[in-house]
């Protein structure tokens, strides 16, 4: 059994279909330990002087990610129409500090993403594409029109957990972890209930295969 990231196979059509191979339903593994609680107990486990109401005193986890998403849904559907379009420019691979504002690193600087914007608009257009079309044809997948409660499935949780590594060395001193080693530690700490529905998946193929 093999279980691959999401990506955004499905929205270019590029899933495999075998019954060996299973898809998450957000971009990568990184949404999935995304869980406030979770986040607090790992920086009271990196602080241990702090206590978790002091932790949620000073940082709302929840708000923090959902303005992250907010700031970085335009850029990943740009990343996106790349891939699907065959845009020979950088995308997901590029580090989020080249879309972090200079000083607050943690926040996500909007015109960095519209300059990027500017050249994806630019490349679909020399291709007959156009991006407005485009944009109405995904603003579902990827929220652009929601004003609040997002899932950010279609954003890497890789990019979202660097900004939060980011804001809590910066409000805590949380330093000299790296986004593995804090993928593995804040999992420690999480009930994973967003994999519920993999794990039924998986168990129904182990029965239909035994």
């Amino acid at each position: 059994m093999h279980i691959l990231d999401k990506d955004f196979d499905d929205l270019l059509g590029a899933t495999v279909a075998l019954p060996t191979v299973v898809y998450l339903d957000r971009y990568c593994i990184e949404n999935y330990i995304l869980e406030p609680l979770a986040i607090c107990r790992f920086i009271v486990a990196e602080k241990p002087t702090l206590t978790e109401t002091a932790v949620k005193m000073r940082f709302n986890v929840e708000k923090f990610l959902r303005e992250s998403i907010a700031d970085l849904r335009s850029l990943f559907f740009c990343f996106f129409l790349v891939q699907k379009h065959d845009l020979q420019m950088p995308n997901t691979s590029q580090s989020v500090a080249r879309f972090s504002h200079g000083r607050d690193r943690w926040r996500i600087e909007s015109t960095r993403v519209k300059q990027y914007e500017r050249r994806v608009v630019v490349a679909v257009g020399h291709k007959n594409i156009d991006f407005a079309t485009e944009r109405r044809a995904y603003a579902s997948a990827f929220e652009l029109n929601r004003r609040k409660r997002f899932s950010g499935a279609n954003i890497s949780g890789k990019y979202l957990l660097a900004l939060l590594l980011l804001r809590i060395t910066g409000l805590f001193g949380v330093r000299g972890t790296n986004l593995d080693s804090a993928t593995y530690r804040i999992a420690e700490y999480c009930d994973l209930a967003g994999l519920r529905k993999l794990e039924e998946q998986i168990t129904k193929l182990l029965v239909i295969r035994s």
